[in-house]
């Protein structure tokens, strides 16, 4: 299994995401801060989609279409 992390938040958060991406740099994979075309291509390569969010319900995210069209499954 590898892990694909997109996003920011909290320091000790990010911090941690790094740490574990310099512990397993053939699994892991940390960029920390947000690029369009990047998430597009995360979400037409992966199995499953996590998008946590403080601020919105992942059913109400933007990017559903794309996930749907890319036959990405999204746990909720």
């Amino acid at each position: 299994m590898q892990f694909v992390l997109l996003g920011s938040g909290h320091r000790d958060y990010e911090r941690g995401y790094r740490r574990l991406a310099e512990r397993y740099p053939t699994k892991c994979a940390v960029n920390i801060g947000f690029d369009t075309g990047l998430s597009h291509r995360i979400e037409a390569g992966c199995d499953f989609y996590l998008m946590p969010s403080r601020f919105e319900p992942c059913r109400l995210e933007p990017n559903v279409q794309p996930a749907l069209r890319h036959s990405t499954h999204r746990p909720v």
